[in-house]
């Protein structure tokens, strides 16, 4: 299930048979006619796009399933295709140092990872992840598009 593009600055993300929508639409966050020169747009693959969401100054929210079921539903309601376009995670991506527990959860060695950092859309991805989507586009800095590239297995 590929991702779609309709147009320069607008996407359209396939969901499985039987879910809430056929389809998800989402936009860029900044229009590709003012941005295109620093941003760019990555389909990136759910699961490895969530596993890289690990810096614990920009947390990942949990999973929807655990959300009170009226705010799910809620945010679900605003993925509607039919009444609205929102806007893609725009994201950062870069090297981190984190501190890791070690012997007796005591704080040890600094490890240095590649993370995601949000702007925006933590709860967007967590939504289209439970309705089943395989990719999402995500807007980012084209200074760090081939890194991410490279960690996701693009």
């Amino acid at each position: 299930m590929l991702i779609e593009q309709i147009n320069p600055d607008l996407f359209k993300i396939p969901l499985p048979i039987g879910a809430v929508y056929p389809h998800l639409i989402w936009k860029t966050d900044l229009p590709s006619n003012r941005f295109s020169d620093d941003w760019e747009v990555i389909f990136a693959p759910m699961k490895r796009f969530i596993d890289l969401c690990i810096d614990p100054s920009i947390k990942m929210i949990d999973p929807a399933e655990g959300w009170n079921t009226d705010k799910r539903e809620e945010y679900i309601k605003g993925q509607s295709p039919e009444d609205y376009s929102m806007s893609m995670p725009r994201i950062g991506f870069s090297q981190r140092d984190l501190r890791v527990s070690t012997f007796m959860g005591l704080l040890g060695k600094t490890k240095s990872v590649w993370s995601v950092g949000f702007v925006n859309g933590r709860h967007r991805t967590r939504i289209a992840e439970y309705l089943g989507a395989e990719f999402i586009p995500v807007q980012v800095n084209k200074s760090e598009a081939n890194a991410l590239k490279k960690h996701l297995g693009i």
